[in-house]
């Protein structure tokens, strides 16, 4: 996954774009959210958002009548939430729609991952269209958003937070580095397990065991946690 490669900024907001528009989206936009002891939270973002947009973006008054920040801020699950006018409009908040309305931002896709520490990462794309009604089409939407969310939301950690924010790196064994290694390039247990010479079962047993120290619900997530840890590098470069 190139999100999770990613070695500067400009190439991870160079891969989130490439991402957006392959799906026929206008804009994507992906934000670090840093919870302060008082105070407004911190709120770092990359995108490919329209000149001037941002300082609507970052109205912190607007982001506490906004009910669709609200209601990614009290998900106990990242399921990604679709949105358009009727969001906004049935929470009395008709004029927030109207305003990014005329900017582009008319309907969309947006998912919010709330980690430790205070830390939280949003990730959404936009644009002026109505979003797809067929359900095949919105199903493997949400499938792409989560995957791309979970390696996005590593770099993005790792290129933007704090360094005193940053997680210790447990200790993997090789082995567990070699199957998270080739799980970031989006390799099967199967697959992996005819690379390293070992069977499917094994692989399977090493993942689950660097998910756990990792403290990770999948072996995706796992492999990009272990990548943004420093504890794996990209073999396709």
């Amino acid at each position: 996954m190139e999100a999770a490669h990613a070695g500067d900024l400009q190439s991870l907001e160079g891969a989130l774009i490439r991402f957006a528009q392959r799906r026929d989206f206008a804009t994507v936009s992906a934000v670090v959210v840093l919870d302060q002891p008082a105070g407004d939270a911190e709120f770092i973002s990359i995108g490919n958002f329209p000149d001037g947009f941002e300082n609507v973006h970052r109205d912190a008054s607007a982001s506490r009548r906004d009910p669709l920040l609200q209601t990614l801020k009290h998900q106990t699950v990242p399921l990604p939430i679709f949105w358009d006018q009727r969001t906004y409009t049935v929470a009395g908040a008709g004029d927030l729609w109207e305003e990014q309305a005329a900017w582009g931002y008319r309907s969309g896709i947006i998912l919010a991952m709330h980690l430790a520490h205070g830390r939280h990462f949003l990730l959404g794309v936009d644009g002026p269209d109505d979003m797809p009604e067929a359900v095949d089409a919105r199903t493997q939407l949400v499938a792409e958003l989560q995957l791309m969310a979970v390696y996005s939301q590593d770099s993005a950690l790792r290129l933007l937070q704090a360094p005193d924010l940053r997680e210790p790196a447990p200790a993997l064994t090789m082995r567990e580095r070699d199957v998270l290694a080739w799980t970031l390039e989006d390799k099967s247990a199967w697959v992996v397990g005819r690379l390293l010479n070992i069977s499917e079962h094994t692989v399977a047993f090493h993942l689950k065991n660097a998910m756990k120290k990792l403290g990770c619900a999948t072996k995706h997530s796992a492999a990009a946690k272990a990548a943004r840890l420093g504890l794996i590098k990209p073999l396709s470069r």
